[in-house]
C-alpha cells in the first residue's frame, strides 16, 4: 500500500521540524519503507511511503500513535492511501 502524508506544521516551522523528524521517521520505519520527504513551504511537508508491515501499521492507526507524536511536537499529519492508476 502506498501512502501520502501531509504534515501541517502548527507550532514549529520546517527548520525546527527537521530536528525532530528523525524521531518521527524512526516510528515510521517500523512499518514503512521507501520514505521520501518533500518540503512544500515553511509550514507543510509531504511524506510518501510504502507500508511494509501491515500489522504494525494497523496498530499505529488504531492507537493513533502518530497523531500523538504530532501533537507533542506541534504538527498535524493527515495520511491517505494512494491507488496507482495505469
Amino acid at each position: 500500500m502506498n501512502l501520502l502524508s501531509i504534515v501541517k506544521l502548527k507550532n514549529i516551522d520546517y527548520d525546527e521540524w527537521i530536528y525532530i523528524k528523525d524521531i518521527y521517521l524512526q516510528d515510521l520505519s517500523l512499518m514503512m519503507e521507501n520514505i521520501q520527504i518533500s518540503k512544500v513551504n515553511k509550514d507543510t511537508v509531504l511524506i510518501t511511503s510504502q507500508v511494509s508491515n501491515h500489522k504494525i501499521f494497523k496498530e499505529f492507526k488504531a492507537e493513533k500513535l502518530l497523531e500523538r507524536v504530532g501533537e507533542e511536537y506541534g504538527f498535524k499529519c493527515e495520511t491517505y492511501s494512494l491507488e496507482i492508476l495505469n
